[in-house]
């Protein structure tokens, strides 16, 4: 055999129709997969940013009651500051000083990426008959 016959591009034309729809019904769905991310993506930010902002204040209220301690402690005697009493107070104070209120944030996970050959092009594109 030099050469494929009628029936057999018609049969691989056959084969390859619903595998190439096959291949189109993936890219379409990556795609609707990255859209719908990148939608409840914007959502996670916003809600991020609002919550950041709202954490503003509450770096301010933490900030003013260790301002509060630290001139309470300043007011008392060296020997208070260094007696029981005193190092309970200052170590209160130290933990508003230590808390951390960074700002959240998120690792965004990357898109998907449909990169995988057709199959049906790679067969489509074999040779229908021998080169002599």
């Amino acid at each position: 055999m030099t050469k494929l016959k009628v029936a057999q591009i018609k049969e691989r034309n056959e084969l390859t129709g619903p595998l190439r729809e096959k291949y189109e019904a993936i890219e379409a769905a990556v795609d609707e997969f990255n859209n719908a991310q990148a939608l409840a993506l914007e959502k996670v930010n916003e809600a991020i940013a609002a919550y950041n902002e709202a954490l503003d204040p509450v770096r301010e209220w933490v900030a003013g009651i260790k301002g509060d301690i630290e001139m309470f402690i300043d007011d008392k005697s060296e020997k208070w500051q260094e007696g029981e009493r005193g190092q309970a107070v200052i170590e209160w104070k130290d933990q508003f000083e230590n808390i951390e209120l960074d700002d959240v944030s998120i690792d965004e996970p990357d898109t998907l990426e449909f990169d995988e050959e057709n199959h049906a092009d790679l067969v489509d594109e074999l040779p229908e008959e021998a080169s002599v």
